[in-house]
């Protein structure tokens, strides 16, 4: 006679989206039974991660910052594609790199 006593499906074989409320305040840090060792997902990530998330969307904007001021002394961008941008709304340019770094570090959470 099995002691187990679910019977739906395992929901943990899914990880827990980066964007969801359980990655903010969900109570699971680790699993909870010892043969779950390996393979297991919790619902929060730990704030070191926070810290180095932050730690990049903020360099990520001190770098758009720089590169406006070295173009504002003469300097000139070499990515063309960013360059299209520049000429065309600064604000865009940088909106577009902030969301480019964004959306690259949500499919690293996720994967």
């Amino acid at each position: 006679m099995s002691t187990e006593r679910r019977s739906k499906q395992d929901r943990r074989r899914v990880s827990t989206r980066p964007l969801s409320r359980h990655s903010l305040l969900g109570r699971r840090k680790t699993a909870r039974r010892q043969e779950e060792d390996s393979n297991y997902y919790v619902d929060r990530y730990e704030p070191r991660y926070l810290i180095l998330i932050s730690l990049i969307l903020i360099l990520c904007i001190l770098d758009a910052y720089f590169t406006l001021r070295i173009i504002d002394l003469g300097g000139k961008e070499l990515n063309r594609f960013m360059l299209v941008f520049l000429n065309t709304n600064a604000v865009a340019a940088l909106v577009f790199k902030y969301l480019v770094t964004a959306v690259c570090i949500g499919f690293i959470l996720e994967g």
